[in-house]
């Protein structure tokens, strides 16, 4: 009987079967870069080095269009591999003292202002 989770299990499942140990070894990988857009250079690199997590800093931000665009590209990249998983992403933003990026985003309270509400549903 067909449903949306073991359809999602078989998918995954050969994703699984059609990576190589390299491919696998990858996705477990995150790295950071200097470049704001998707050169040549980066998608040889993330290609030949199998990588799979990629981490964005301020460095690598000029807004949230060009973010956006560069995410895409990404995404577009690696689903034109043999092991077509994508990117998982992340970004340098925890918030509170660290607040990388502050225009054009939403900026959420750091840990000790949650805190400091006294309120158990944050």
């Amino acid at each position: 009987m067909y449903s949306p989770a073991n359809a999602g299990t078989r998918l995954a499942g050969q994703l699984l079967e059609s990576m190589t140990l390299e491919d696998k070894v990858g996705q477990m990988v995150m790295v950071g870069f200097e470049d704001r857009s998707l050169t040549s250079d980066l998608e040889n690199h993330l290609n030949s080095l199998h990588i799979g997590s990629v981490i964005f800093f301020a460095r690598n931000y000029a807004g949230p269009e060009q973010m956006w665009t560069f995410t895409r590209d990404l995404q577009r990249m690696a689903a034109c591999r043999p092991a077509p998983a994508g990117f998982f992403t992340a970004i340098d933003q925890e918030g509170g003292v660290v607040a990388r990026l502050l225009s054009g985003v939403t900026v959420f309270p750091g840990n000790m202002a949650l805190g400091a509400t006294g309120c158990s549903a944050y």
